[in-house]
């Protein structure tokens, strides 16, 4: 008779873990972004109102068409590599806070808020400058119809309600797009990129075949050198590509394999170049008849009014008549709706981010009914309505600050890949993560230094605004440290004098820009004194000579500026490499003081200071949500007995590493020889539950597979009841026990009882006269990066035989053909035709290939559980950690993989194989005592006629 029994089981799957709360009912981003639709996203972000308005006066002026074009395809390299960083970063680590969460996993929460507070100020003043655009674009195109309700003028722009009025209707309605209809404004962003890119393809086509081409003369403004000319376009490219990271901010809403990322962004920076050098080239095609050349039209704008001093829209104008015109206002209404659609929704992901890590109040972490951090872009929205009644002045010299904000967060990033980069041995990410860094250092100073390679410098209020936003973050980051329970922050001291330093140094740029600034008016004053006078040789002379003296004393206050910054620098190295020293030195001895020397974790040490800082707490009535998992190593003493100390160890290092993975975002804490302890807040807190409940399938799993054996149990604080921390850990320690009889009762088995059985048949093969060979064993490495197939070879190759597939058609065919010599599969999960996960499953539902193991390659963390549920033995992660760890896993999953059936023997029936009847009856009553919210159907089969077939 055989009896079988389906129980049905509501399973939760923790995806991607972080170390953060959950504020949205358990509700995750909505993946509904397809590549076409980032691709607009990263485009639209990038290219706002700008790029037809303000172009001419910035890149022309400096460069000409030609070496503009060339300083935009040098930026435009430049930006690739630092696309290449930011979507190395993407895949290790996806999700929403983009830089803020790439410089906090690799460097640090400090870092990381630096990273965010300059992201905050750059997306900010992006969204500001085209939100405040559009009452320009009803001055120019619609007749001033808004131009209503004077208040005041502010740094020389007239403020008008009406105006104000506009910019702050369409923040709203933008805003509640993005709250409501979240779809609906990813496909606008779409269909707004296709408008605006075929819009000025049209135009420059039509500029060409009109014959605009011969009016491009000359190539370069001629009182520069043409090398200079295209530095300068060349260094601002961090300004002129701000946006195409945003993207960043989204890999949560991806719809697709983030392998796809890397092409999708260098697509969009392309894309970005093109679309700037058409609207350059565009606006040098035509120009008013009384100039003789586009130099002295471009020159003159400022004396301008109407589509005249818009050269993209004369240009239009000129060879497509009023077509050209509308065309042309179609697309700048498009770059700034796509602008404020992109901006805003990057800004809310940063700030939703930041609330999950309690930076900013925890409700802007909350997710709404359609899976949006409504609070966020509420809180965007809030602050932005404000800023139309500043005028559009002050928001031009915001919008000078980003060009300083996106070299630092660009140069943070590339610093990030260069490390993680290091740590998981990817070469080439690590020299381009390095150049990257290198180059941003490098755009800093030609940006903050006046007159340190091309004369000229930005607006003095440029360098105050940056002073007073640092400032503020100093202010902020106090809050921080006041609301930081856990301690995150305020470990790298560094940082943060690094910041003052670099404060300080443009306070003193700030102050020699004012003086230069006061000194030309004091001769504007002088020569305009003189012009009222009666002009002769004598007062000419006095002239050059005040002339004359103003210039050297400029010169002698570059000099003195330099030698300041040479000094200032040398001065700042060395504080930082001592106290880099110290800290490392401090850092090394708290880490021999509180690890437990086997396993890596924290030891009881640690676990006992922690307990001490969270029953302070208790009393002080702060204390956050948390619970603690005990746990308890099955079978460890059989073990030491049976194989020594060292086996012993090894077992212990087993458990441990399964403990880590299972709260791999929570500390794990060794606190006896077979004990661990685990102190869940944040997201491991949210899915207590479902964790522990993963370690008891894991557990159960390994009974019938071979593997360390953990009883755990957890326990949550419950602030009504308890006065002491110990009280939760009892309470865990108790339930740890019931789990700790259930799994014994369920067949748990130790590492004695698979020495006997193989003990057992060794002895019966030597008494049948059979030999135990020590043969190499066969992997297979499915994996379709050539450079990875070497890699893994070269690191197995010593111990076992290598064989390779490319794809998941080959691996199904070469797994066929060689499924008798195989030991393991090491099986990439992105691959052509069949993905990983397919080929995962078409060989656990093979019944003669299902018990072959299967460790899945990826550098996707959104599927480890699934590949685990799925059947893959283990997972290794990309970028590889070190070849060692590769190689113990390996063996590890073949050691228990041939012993396997001899580890079960004693469950088993000896004919069929299924678990036997009194197995089955221990295991049900256990499960209907500890399970009893799951339902449970048993069927019974009876074999007719067996009785008469045995007999006869």
């Amino acid at each position: 008779m055989l009896i079988c029994a389906v129980y049905k089981e509501k399973r939760v799957c923790a995806g991607y873990r972080e170390k953060r709360v959950d504020m949205g009912e358990n509700r995750k981003l909505a993946r509904h972004l397809s590549p076409v639709s980032v691709w607009a996203f990263a485009l639209g972000t990038a290219v706002g109102w700008g790029s037809l308005v303000v172009t001419s006066n910035t890149y022309l002026v400096q460069a000409g068409p030609l070496g503009t074009t060339l300083g935009l395809i040098v930026g435009a390299a430049i930006m690739l590599l630092i696309g290449w960083n930011y979507s190395y970063m993407m895949r290790c680590y996806p999700e929403a806070g983009g830089a803020y969460a790439f410089t906090r996993e690799t460097f640090g929460y400090d870092q990381g808020f630096l990273t965010a507070w300059f992201l905050m100020v750059t997306y900010l003043a992006v969204l500001w400058a085209n939100a405040t655009s559009l009452p320009l674009f009803s001055r120019i195109f619609l007749g001033g119809i808004f131009r209503f309700g004077r208040m005041y003028e502010i740094f020389g722009y007239d403020v008008y309600i009406g105006e104000a009025i506009l910019s702050a209707a369409a923040l709203l309605v933008i805003g509640f797009l993005c709250i409501r209809f979240s779809h609906v404004s990813v496909l606008l962003m779409t269909m707004l990129g296709g408008v605006f890119s075929i819009a000025i393809a049209v135009c420059f086509v039509c500029a060409i075949a009109g014959g605009g081409s011969a009016q491009m003369t000359p190539a370069f403004v001629p009182e520069a050198a043409a090398i200079s000319q295209v530095v300068k376009i060349a260094v601002i490219s961090p300004w002129a590509f701000i946006g195409f990271e945003s993207i960043s901010h989204l890999t949560e809403e991806f719809d697709f394999e983030r392998a796809r990322i890397r092409r999708i962004v260098l697509i969009s920076v392309v894309s970005t170049t093109v679309l700037y050098i058409l609207v350059t080239l565009l606006s040098v095609t035509a120009y008013p008849e009384q100039y003789g050349s586009w130099l002295e039209y471009i020159r003159d704008l400022d004396q301008l009014e109407g589509i005249e001093a818009l050269p993209p829209f004369y240009a239009a104008y000129r060879y497509m008549g009023d077509a050209g015109i509308w065309l042309l206002m179609m697309a700048l209404l498009a770059l700034v709706i796509s602008s404020l659609i992109g901006n805003m929704t990057a800004l809310s992901r940063l700030i939703y981010s930041m609330g999950k890590d309690r930076i900013v109040p925890e409700r802007f972490a909350k997710l709404n009914r359609y899976s949006v951090p409504g609070n966020a872009i509420g809180l965007v929205v809030a602050v932005s309505c404000v800023i139309p009644l500043v005028g559009r002045t002050a928001i031009g010299w915001i919008v000078d600050v980003t060009t300083i904000g996106a070299t630092l967060v660009y140069g943070l990033v590339s610093a990030s890949c260069a490390r993680m980069a290091a740590r998981s041995g990817s070469k080439r990410e690590k020299w381009t993560g390095i150049i990257g860094t290198l180059l941003m250092i490098c755009f800093g100073a030609y940006i903050l230094v006046p007159n340190l390679v091309a004369k000229g410098s930005m607006a003095r209020e440029t360098y105050f605004l940056f002073i007073v936003w640092s400032v503020l973050g100093f202010i902020f980051f106090r809050y921080i440290l006041s609301k930081d329970r856990e301690k995150r922050f305020g470990s790298s001291i560094i940082v943060w004098v690094a910041l003052l330093s670099l404060v300080l140094f443009i306070a003193l740029i700030w102050m020699r820009q004012s003086m230069i600034d006061a000194n030309d008016q004091m001769l504007l004053n002088v020569r305009a004194h003189y012009e009222e006078e009666e002009e002769g040789s004598a007062r000419l002379e006095d002239e050059r000579y005040i002339e004359q003296q103003m210039d050297e004393m400029e010169q002698t206050n570059n000099q003195s500026m330099m030698m300041t910054m040479v000094m200032f620098v040398f001065a700042l190295a060395i504080m930082l490499t001592n106290h880099s020293y110290m800290q490392r030195r401090s850092r090394e001895s708290e880490l021999l003081a509180n690890t437990d020397p086997m396993t890596g974790v924290k030891n009881k040490h640690a676990y006992l200071v922690r307990e001490r800082e969270l029953t302070v707490a208790l009393k002080e009535q702060r204390v956050p949500d948390f619970a603690i998992v005990v746990c308890d190593v099955n079978g460890l003493k059989k073990i030491n007995d049976t194989y020594g100390h060292k086996a012993g160890d090894e077992y212990i290092r087993s458990a441990c590493k399964m403990v880590c993975e299972i709260f791999s975002h929570s500390p794990v804490y060794r606190i006896g020889g077979d004990e661990f302890a685990v102190i869940l807040t944040g997201r491991d807190y949210d899915m207590r539950k479902e964790l522990t409940a993963l370690l008891h399938d894991q557990s159960v799993d390994h009974i019938k597979n071979g593997g360390a054996v953990i009883s755990g149990a957890v326990s949550e604080f419950r602030p009504e009841t308890d006065t002491d921390v110990h009280e939760v850990f009892e309470r865990a320690d108790a339930l740890m026990y019931e789990e700790k009889r259930l799994l014994k009762s369920l067949g748990a088995v130790t590492r004695d009882d698979e020495s006997d059985a193989q003990e057992a048949a060794q002895a019966q093969a030597q008494d049948q006269g059979l030999s135990i060979l020590n043969l190499r064993k066969d992997i297979l490495i499915v994996e379709d990066q050539v450079i990875n197939q070497e890699l893994l070879g070269a690191a197995l190759e010593e111990e076992y035989e290598i064989l390779y597939a490319s794809d998941g058609d080959q691996a199904l065919e070469m797994i066929q053909e060689y499924r008798d010599e195989l030991a393991l599969v090491l099986l990439d999960l992105q691959m052509p035709k069949k993905n990983g996960m397919e080929v995962l499953r078409i060989v656990k539902a093979d019944p003669s290939l299902k018990d072959l193991p299967i460790i899945v390659l990826t550098a996707d963390q959104d599927a480890e559980v699934e590949c685990l549920k799925a059947g893959a033995a283990d997972f290794i992660p990309k970028p590889y950690p070190m070849w060692e760890i590769i190689q113990a896993r390996v063996n590890k999953v073949i050691e228990l993989s041939e012993n396997r059936d001899l580890v079960h023997s004693t469950e088993r029936d000896s004919v069929t194989r299924l678990f036997n009847t009194e197995y089955f009856m221990r295991y049900v009553r256990l499960h209907d005592q500890h399970y009893q919210e799951k339902v449970m159907d048993a069927i019974v089969l009876d074999v007719n006629h067996f009785h008469m077939i045995n007999e006869r």
